[in-house]
């Protein structure tokens, strides 16, 4: 009964809204991609992995709803590998700022070989002030874990982002542009601007000097490989978003740039102003103003 009872006791504590961290905790970056976690290799003994996943009640929530997110950690090797700490520091961010840190636990996870443990985090969009967070895509980033004397990151491998949508709701068009901007010479094309339910993509067009693509298929030359445009965005003179580097696809006459994932925009917004500020090495910047009405 006592160990019934000690489960039960565990399984809520690990299920209960946590706060977020009070103290700033050292921001990490979005991973470019989902990646197991190993153990540094020895020459007696294979590598430990542990493979973390992350699913969400939902793919979208408005302002104040709870999200609700599942952490499954299993070790996928044959040695015994522990979780220290366990949980460890969970991290919420939006573009390239963290909104919300939880704190790493005091606990430490054995798992045996196909074992799982998981963790249930509850986050009701508060900031550590209290304060609701802004609408956007939010991104999901784990600390590391001890090994040994040494430290690694965790990565997942399920999913990493959720949106949180304006209060106005969302605006979804489809604005043609096709204007052109020219700046010491280089001149780009905005040619298309998508506005959905989960966000926003601009797509453009640029022909570099001396542009060309071999009638073979075989890879771009270098130097166009490293043309991605920088950008940056403001919704009716709001302060500038990042958009970052753009998507590059190489066309017979042209090179494509493309921005997604950006966040969705609100209804009654009259005009978004989309700035490239940088293309390679070349500096802009090509300024589109993109009427919304």
């Amino acid at each position: 009964m006592k160990k019934i009872i000690m489960g039960l006791l565990s399984l809520f504590l690990l299920s209960m809204p946590v706060a977020c961290a009070k103290e700033p905790v050292p921001a990490s970056p979005p991973p470019p991609a989902p990646a197991s976690v190993p153990r540094p290799s020895t020459t007696h003994g294979p590598q430990i992995f542990i493979e973390v996943d992350s699913s969400l009640n939902k793919d979208s929530y408005l302002p104040g709803e709870d999200i609700i997110i599942d952490f499954t950690f299993q070790n996928v090797t044959a040695e015994p590998f522990q979780i220290d700490p366990f949980p460890p520091l969970i991290q919420i961010g939006h573009q390239d700022e963290v909104w919300c840190s939880f704190l790493p636990g005091e606990a430490v996870k054995s798992l045996d070989l196909g074992e799982v443990v998981t963790y249930t985090l509850i986050w009701d969009q508060t900031d550590a002030q209290g304060q609701q967070v802004p609408y956007g895509s939010y991104y999901i980033n784990l600390g590391y874990i001890r090994l040994g004397d040494r430290t690694t990151s965790l990565s997942l491998s399920g999913t990493r982002q959720f949106l949180i949508l304006p209060i106005e709701g969302v605006m979804e068009k489809t604005i043609e542009m096709n204007e052109s901007r020219t700046v010491d010479g280089i001149t780009i094309s905005l040619n298309r601007v998508e506005l959905t339910a989960t966000g926003m993509e601009v797509y453009a067009f640029n022909t570099p000097p001396d542009y060309r693509l071999s009638e073979r298929p075989q890879p771009p030359p270098p130097e166009f490989m490293k043309l991605h445009a920088e950008a940056e965005y403001s919704l009716d003179g709001s302060p500038m978003k990042k958009a970052g580097p753009s998507g590059i696809r190489f066309l017979e006459t042209s090179m494509r740039h493309s921005w997604k994932h950006l966040d969705p925009v609100p209804k009654g917004t009259e005009e978004i102003t989309f700035v490239i500020t940088k293309l390679g090495d070349w500096e802009g910047p090509w300024e589109f103003k993109i009427p919304l009405d």
